[in-house]
């Protein structure tokens, strides 16, 4: 199991999401920031990409820091759910978030900045009968 990974790029392989999400151009694209937001993932906390060159002409690399190494906890919930999607396996999603929660929460005050990631958000869970469910609570 795993995302498509192929070699159309000229520096090896690799796996894009947004052309596996978009069927490789066949859909419209959109931004991570906004696939996340349908997905409840943290993204683009507190500053976007237009404000990257900003921050390198400030020289302020730890705010880079925190906002690369969110995008990138970012885009990894993103691809599970992808991949949980792809191959009919939500519960990938399930273990992906739980295990990057514990490792967020037992290296603090140091991932302080990635703690929207550590609790998962609650997922609806059919209605006003069932009402919602913490996301790691659902039993896939």
């Amino acid at each position: 199991m795993g995302i498509h990974v192929h070699s159309r790029s000229p520096v090896g392989k690799h796996s894009d999401l947004l052309q596996g999400i978009t069927q490789f151009g066949g859909a419209p694209k959109f931004s991570l920031n906004a696939f996340c937001a349908a997905l409840s993932i943290p993204c683009k906390i507190e500053k976007d990409g237009k404000r990257v060159a900003q921050l390198v002409a400030e020289e302020d690399w730890p705010a880079l820091s925190n906002y690369c190494e969110r995008d990138v906890v970012a885009t990894y919930l993103a691809a599970k759910h992808w991949e949980g999607a792809q191959y009919g396996q939500p519960e990938a999603v399930l273990e992906a978030w739980a295990g990057l929660a514990g490792w967020i929460q037992s290296d603090q005050p140091a991932l302080e900045h990635l703690l929207p990631f550590a609790n998962p958000p609650r997922m609806h869970g059919g209605g006003d009968v069932l009402g919602d469910a913490d996301f790691l609570e659902i039993n896939w």
